[in-house]
């Protein structure tokens, strides 16, 4: 039996080609989706969910569902670093409603694989701040290649094409980025846990988020780190 909704014409998300034209697009894609829903209101916009990265360090008493002792360790400390340094300045960042789960799984291509065809699944929609939008995105796009920065500056570029970005949200874009992979590492695990016999499909995403967390936090300590006491010596 099958119940259609809706049709629309293209490839399933997973065909986005892994190099920066197909990064570009999908940037700009996401600049012409919030363009469209920048004056969208809703009652409900303003949840709480567990989902919006405005919420990551709610997630603390989770975290008990990770079973990695160093990544339980490695994520609470960046929840809290995230809780005392991020949230408070994203306060001032543009914010409206977002998408918020711009993944592959609810993405057409076009038949190269290089263009956006379409977009599915807005049962995610968040009052955000907006750069919100392309870091959930991107955090998708950056664990299908080794070179995950240049991923998050072609998806910028393309961004910005449609709606300019502030120096601000430019340098608050990766903390997003790993409040969403700390969101699929921990209420996947989470869920994982509540519904076993689901477990193989809840996780199906968690290495690759878990690998690409490990591979960012260093570095972004350190520049948080170096920002910092750039900021101190004036």
């Amino acid at each position: 039996r099958v119940r259609a909704y809706s049709f629309l014409e293209g490839e399933p998300g997973s065909a986005l080609r892994a190099e920066p034209a197909a990064w570009t697009a999908l940037g700009r894609a996401a600049g012409e989706l919030d363009a469209a829903l920048a004056d969208f209101s809703h009652p409900a916009a303003g949840r709480r969910f567990l989902w919006n990265v405005c919420e990551a360090p709610s997630m603390r008493p989770l975290l008990d569902a990770v079973e990695d002792r160093d990544h339980r360790h490695a994520l609470g400390d960046f929840l809290d670093l995230y809780a005392g340094h991020t949230a408070p300045r994203l306060q001032g960042l543009p914010q409206q409603i977002i998408h918020n789960d711009l993944s592959a799984s609810n993405l057409l291509t076009d038949a190269g694989g290089l263009a956006v065809a379409g977009v599915l699944d807005f049962g995610d929609m968040v009052q955000a701040p907006r750069i919100a939008e392309i870091a959930i995105a991107a955090s998708y796009q950056m664990t299908q290649t080794d070179a995950p920065m240049r991923v998050l500056d072609c998806m910028l570029d393309g961004y910005a094409s449609v709606l300019a970005l502030s120096a601000q949200e430019r340098e608050l874009t990766l903390d997003l980025v790993l409040a969403r992979l700390a969101q699929r590492m921990v209420i996947t695990a989470w869920r994982a846990r509540q519904f076993p016999g689901n477990r193989d499909y809840i996780l199906r995403s968690h290495a690759a988020a878990t690998r690409l967390f490990d591979a960012l936090i260093g570095p972004w300590k350190d520049g948080r780190d170096a920002r910092a006491s750039a900021s101190a010596s004036f």
